[in-house]
């Protein structure tokens, strides 16, 4: 039995072999523990993306960003974690 050092806790999981990769039946949290909201560009317009959901479409990636932030604060405020990524940045112009 492997084991598994967590917060400074022993814990003992069943494992199985698959080829030479050791595959945990279980204590494996799978799902994320914050809420994170993307913020990408979509045919050269920014969106807000979260869980399927698209809001604050804006041409000026500020805007779309300051959409994401706020419904984080939203979120955050009732006490869900989250995190803001932004996609497709291509880098500054000079």
């Amino acid at each position: 039995m492997p084991v598994i050092v967590w917060n400074c806790k022993i814990y003992f999981e069943k494992s199985s072999r698959v080829g030479s990769a050791l595959v945990l039946d279980s204590g494996m949290r799978m799902t994320p523990d914050r809420a994170v909201l993307t913020v990408n560009k979509q045919a050269g317009v920014w969106c807000v993306e979260h869980e399927g959901e698209h809001f604050g479409h804006s041409p000026d990636k500020d805007v779309a960003n300051a959409a994401a932030h706020r419904r984080a604060r939203e979120m955050f405020d009732r006490g869900k974690p989250c995190q803001v990524r932004i996609y497709g940045e291509t880098g500054w112009k000079i």
